[in-house]
């Protein structure tokens, strides 16, 4: 069933939109594993083919046009959860089942390979992004705890918005329709049941 979105946010379908040199994006971890993890396209339930293909698209415009791209530390922790997943994902194809606690202390070699795909992955994205430095204190904390309730997002993107906000950054580049339902953001996706809410609600603007 298609997930129904009550979207607050103004959103952007970014497969036409054009980056100017003012922009500032946040970049969230799904595009980041999609631009900078060159074995996603292995993982069990695999992304689809506008995932790796309209994403990485956009943020090669962005550069053209000179505008700026942001992550921080709670992406990285993500995308090191996501590679080391599918990375296990390929290791029990071939392998069998294995249990993730024991792919990680018992196989040193795969663990090894694990390192190096996060190593690189992150490498990447932070030659390609300025860094957000993220405040995780109580009020921040608190306020997650309060924001849960009016927006169904997951406490992780509720602080990621806090700290990118704070940095003055209100624009994201994401998949997950989560984002949407923020007010104050503006959501650049190329996810269709983000934008067809977004265009009935009068939430779908076109930039000029």
């Amino acid at each position: 069933m298609a997930v129904s979105y009550d979207v607050k946010a103004e959103v952007v379908d970014l497969r036409s939109d054009a980056p100017g040199p003012g922009d500032a994006f946040f970049v969230d971890t799904n595009v980041w594993y999609w631009l900078t993890y060159t074995r996603c396209r292995m993982a069990y339930r695999g992304p689809r083919p506008y995932q790796v293909n309209e994403y990485p698209a956009y943020i090669k415009r962005v550069r053209a046009a000179k505008a700026k791209l942001y992550t921080c530390g709670l992406c990285f922790g993500e995308l090191a959860n996501l590679i080391e997943k599918t990375e296990l994902d390929i290791f029990r194809m071939s392998k069998g089942q294995i249990e993730s606690k024991e792919y990680r202390h018992n196989e040193p070699t795969a663990r090894k390979s694990v390192v190096t795909e996060i190593q690189d992955a992150w490498a990447m994205a932070k030659s390609l992004a300025g860094f957000v430095d993220v405040l995780l204190d109580e009020p921040i904390t608190e306020k997650a705890c309060q924001d849960i309730t009016p927006y169904p997002a997951d406490p992780n993107d509720l602080f990621m918005v806090e700290n990118f906000i704070k940095a003055g950054i209100s624009q994201i580049i994401t998949d997950d329709g989560d984002f949407a339902t923020i007010p104050g953001l503006k959501v650049f996706t190329a996810n269709r049941s983000v934008i067809q809410s977004a265009r009935v609600q009068g939430k779908l603007i076109i930039r000029p």
